[in-house]
């Protein structure tokens, strides 16, 4: 059906072969005017992605040594990833919410950082954090990096 390795897991980490309760967050994500649950829905997506797929994830983060073409599909995958990214970053200029001083090149690579499969992998897999203690301290962290601070 896919023909190869590369396929495989080119099918497996496609943002079209998300389950349905992703597809029902992305079309929240979507729909939403609040920049700061825009925030808390790409966290919570992060989440359930890499908890859904971190068996495929670990498998493409570690190929790449035995298989460069699988090396290349985790290439893609990020930068499609980086991409999508942009979208948030620049509803929230758009918005006026992004943080002072912050070039939209800069929080999307922040962002891109952040809501990486590393450092799920390095909190939740390696330190064994609880997957809500990773949310809570991702949109906390996002939050405070990206979005301007709410008057007291």
């Amino acid at each position: 059906m896919f023909g190869s390795k590369h396929g495989i897991l080119a099918e497996l980490v496609n943002p079209s072969a998300f389950d349905a309760p992703v597809q029902h967050l992305l079309d929240q994500l979507r729909a939403s005017q609040e920049p700061l649950q825009r925030v808390e829905l790409v966290v919570l997506i992060t989440r359930q992605v890499y908890e859904s797929l971190a068996s495929q994830l670990e498998l493409l983060r570690t190929a790449g040594v035995v298989a460069p073409e699988l090396a290349d599909l985790a290439r893609q995958v990020e930068l499609r990833r980086r991409h999508n990214q942009t979208y948030l970053i620049t509803y929230l200029q758009e918005q006026g919410v992004l943080r002072n001083g912050l070039s939209s090149e800069e929080a999307t690579d922040v962002l891109w950082t952040l809501t990486s499969y590393e450092v799920y992998r390095m909190l939740v897999i390696e330190r064994r954090w609880p997957s809500g203690r990773y949310e809570t301290w991702l949109t906390n962290l996002l939050i405070q990096q990206l979005l301007q601070p709410v008057d007291e």
